[in-house]
């Protein structure tokens, strides 16, 4: 496995453990939120000739099959905001 150099911290039982944050989370994470960013644009180009519900429809479609596919490595959260959350927190 791939490992950072970043560490994320959290406190067990009045013990604090750093465990590394692997470099494959944070890869998969930028992935997914680079093709749901590429595929939304996409849908939403689409969108000005076949209407508003194929905008929602393949935005929807689009964030399940990236979440799906990135559940089993990064969590599945494709917002950096939270990931930079859990980070902090440790979680």
């Amino acid at each position: 496995m791939l490992h950072a150099s970043l560490y994320r911290m959290y406190a067990n039982r009045n013990l604090v453990v750093a465990e590394p944050v692997k470099a494959d989370h944070v890869i998969a994470e930028f992935v997914g939120v680079f093709l749901y960013a590429f595929f939304s644009g996409g849908c939403d180009a689409n969108s000005v000739s076949t209407g508003l519900p194929t905008a929602a429809l393949g935005n929807g479609l689009c964030l399940a099959v990236l979440v799906y596919a990135t559940a089993g490595i990064s969590g599945g959260h494709l917002n950096p905001a939270v990931s930079t959350a859990f980070f902090v927190t440790g979680r």
